[in-house]
């Protein structure tokens, strides 16, 4: 009611959504929780933002930011688990996870640059 009046601004679905995501994933790996949030404050959320105009892309761009979030969580774990801290992973341990998994793996790219 308050959107129908102008009272309020309409929302970001698409931006709205990515936060949602990114706080299910944190209550799994809040460990991880200031690599992640950075990542998606600073390389996520903008992009949605700049393409949450475009109605007919909605439900491909938030897979896609949906995906990111999974595979960098995914791939902080697999590290930590390693006992590797990201300041230590090398291009080698980068090369085996990537090999060792699914395609989808590589969306891991745009988190590590």
């Amino acid at each position: 009611m308050l959107l129908a009046y102008q009272a309020l601004p309409e929302r970001d679905k698409l931006p709205a959504r990515v936060e949602r995501h990114l706080a299910r994933v944190l209550t799994r790996h809040p460990e991880h929780a200031l690599l992640l949030r950075t990542y998606v404050r600073w390389s996520l959320l903008p992009r949605a933002r700049r393409r949450s105009h475009r109605a007919y892309a909605f439900a491909n761009r938030l897979r896609w930011a949906q995906t990111r979030i999974n595979v960098a969580a995914h791939f902080l774990g697999t590290m930590q688990a390693a006992g590797l801290d990201l300041a230590e992973v090398t291009q080698h341990e980068v090369d085996q996870w990537l090999a060792a998994g699914r395609s989808t793996r590589y969306e891991v790219r745009d988190f590590l640059v």
